[in-house]
C-alpha cells in the first residue's frame, strides 16, 4: 500500500451482541520518521474549528486511542484498515467466526449484511 497524506482507510465492524455493522473511517494525516499516522473520523475529532464559514479540520488535542501508526509500507493486518470499503469487508467475512459473537442470531446477521454489502460494494461490469 503506497501510503498518501488525506488517504482514506476503512474499517468494517460488528457489535457482537447486535450483529450490527458500522463502518470506521481513518484518514492519513502524516507521515514522520517511516512512520504512518491515521484519526479516525468522528464528531469530537472532525469538526467546525471556528466562526469562519467553511473552517472544518481535526479538532486538536485527538485522544490516542482514535489514533494509529505503522512503519511505512508494513501496516500490521491486525489493524485491518483497507483503502477500499469491498477490501475491508472481504477481509472481515474471512475472519468472521461464530464464537466472536455473544449468539447465534447476532453471527446470522452480521453474515448475511456482510454477504449483501459485498454485493452492493462490487464494481460494475463493463458491457
Amino acid at each position: 500500500m503506497a501510503e498518501k497524506i488525506g488517504q482514506v482507510l476503512w474499517q468494517a465492524c460488528f457489535d457482537t451482541e447486535t450483529g450490527k455493522f458500522e463502518w470506521n473511517e481513518f484518514v492519513l494525516r502524516t507521515i514522520r520518521g517511516g512512520k504512518a499516522y491515521a484519526t479516525m473520523k468522528l464528531p469530537w475529532t472532525w469538526g467546525k474549528r471556528s466562526k469562519k464559514n467553511g473552517d472544518f479540520g481535526w479538532l486538536d488535542p485527538v485522544s490516542p486511542e482514535w489514533r494509529r501508526w505503522w512503519l511505512l509500507g508494513k501496516m500490521p493486518e491486525w489493524m485491518d484498515l483497507h483503502t477500499t470499503k469491498l477490501a475491508a469487508l472481504r477481509y472481515s467475512k474471512k475472519r468472521m467466526e461464530p464464537g466472536d459473537f455473544d449468539n447465534d442470531e447476532a453471527y446470522a446477521k452480521a453474515k448475511k449484511s456482510v454477504d449483501q454489502m459485498i454485493t452492493r460494494n462490487r464494481p460494475k461490469k463493463k458491457a
